[in-house]
């Protein structure tokens, strides 16, 4: 089969720094191991770290992978909240629309997510016009999430482009064959705000790690980095891990905060490891200067993370409960999981439930640092007992969040549409 996959905002792997690949790049690979003529469209923008891959539309063939990766163009956005972003989003959409008629085959079936809602409405379009089955994989809740961090005067400025968002939110619902989200709940929303009813077809896919381990030779260096710089596992200090944007919409301040109130004796028995950049980067930073327990390790790639999860003793998920995050397993519930990690979390909604009930972590209040101090505190004296929880963990990463059965299942699913249609 020809199969099309449209995500921008993953690491893809011609990125630097032998980056860790997520939901769509796996299905890729996966997908191409399966004998499939697999395109990976995505941007020219690497969403994370703010730079270009290239100056134009762009084709390459990955051998290794066996497939080929499409970088759709589109101006630069330093912001992640701007309306240069959204002038991007319309411009990857405009791009693959131009290029989709070039491609030397049509495909079979597209799997498109959504968001960005230009370039998935662009998608539909295009799936509609060809009579393609069509996959709509939703992430995220915009433009819910964004009209509601909007002040009432820019709601009135802006409504002519929360109308469009709201139609083409909608005719990507409508035109598509299928709903997958990353929780039920979140198809759910889509068909909803779609006004359409659920069918057989629409199901959920948790996120999931990827199930293939890095090359032991990357392990064994990332292994060497972080005992250069003393994340060493020991009975006398516990680790606790982040790894992720260290953006304003995460709870980061408050944790930071919330370790600063730490008593010196108890600051010896901690080590905070937070990777990764984004607009808070040299806030933290310049909380946490001379504080030898929180480290700020900078982006970090796949090995360093495998490596860091089993050497760690909790995982921090430092989400506020918006409404897309409550009704979501973020990526990093499962990655924690299937380290055997329990989780320190202030998110609320079903990631809150799951941990409180399985007793496989613990949960803060959001923005409270003296909340962070007292969870902290807890997981630095029952580091024992939290250990023995470890088999739960692993049994619930092996039920919800397994990609050695997620992906095989994304994949046969992909399959049947195409087939079907």
């Amino acid at each position: 089969m020809n199969i099309w996959l449209v995500k921008n905002g993953e690491p893809v792997p011609t990125d630097d720094g032998n980056p860790r690949l997520m939901r769509t790049g796996i299905l890729s690979q996966m997908l191409a191991q399966r004998g499939h003529n697999v395109v990976w469209w995505t941007a020219n923008t690497y969403h994370q770290k703010s730079i270009q891959r290239s100056d134009k539309t762009e084709t390459i063939d990955l051998a290794k992978e066996g497939y080929r990766l499409i970088l759709l163009n589109g101006i630069p956005y330093p912001k992640k909240f701007s309306i240069k972003r959204v002038i991007n989003h319309a411009q990857t959409g405009f791009e693959f629309l131009k290029h989709a008629k070039k491609q030397p085959h049509q495909p079979d079936v597209i799997v498109c997510c959504y968001p960005p809602i230009e370039l998935a409405y662009c998608v539909a379009r295009y799936a509609a016009h060809h009579k393609i089955p069509l996959i709509m994989d939703f992430r995220d809740q915009w433009p819910d999430i964004i009209e509601q961090a909007l002040s009432p005067k820019l709601k009135i400025l802006g409504f002519p482009l929360l109308w469009f968002w709201r139609h083409a939110q909608r005719y990507c619902v409508t035109k598509a064959q299928a709903i997958t989200g990353i929780s039920d709940a979140f198809v759910d929303w889509a068909l909803k705000a779609g006004r359409r009813p659920r069918t057989p077809q629409d199901k959920p896919f948790h996120l999931a790690v990827n199930p293939v381990k890095p090359e032991e030779h990357d392990i064994e260096q990332a292994d060497a980095y972080w005992d250069s710089i003393g994340i060493t596992p020991s009975d006398d200090v516990v680790i606790g891990c982040y790894a992720g944007m260290l953006s304003s919409r995460y709870d980061l301040l408050a944790l930071i905060n919330g370790a600063l109130a730490l008593t010196d004796d108890e600051k010896k028995k901690i080590r905070l490891v937070l990777c990764g950049t984004g607009d808070l980067e040299s806030e933290l930073a310049a909380l946490a200067h001379d504080q030898p327990h929180i480290i700020l390790a900078g982006w970090r790639g796949a090995a360093e993370l495998h490596s860091l999860l089993h050497r760690s003793d909790f995982g921090i998920l430092p989400y506020f409960s918006l409404s897309d995050f409550m009704m979501s397993y973020p990526n990093k519930l499962g990655e924690y999981f299937s380290a055997g990690l329990p989780v320190m979390t202030c998110l609320k909604g079903i990631t809150g439930a799951l941990i409180e009930t399985r007793m496989i972590g613990t949960v803060y209040d959001e923005g409270d640092a003296a909340s962070v101090t007292a969870a902290l505190r807890q997981l630095i004296t029952q580091k024992a007992p939290m250990q023995q929880r470890r088999p739960v963990i692993r049994a619930t990463f092996a039920e919800m969040f397994n990609g050695e059965t997620i992906y095989p299942d994304f994949c046969n699913y992909i399959e049947t549409i195409a087939k079907k249609s």
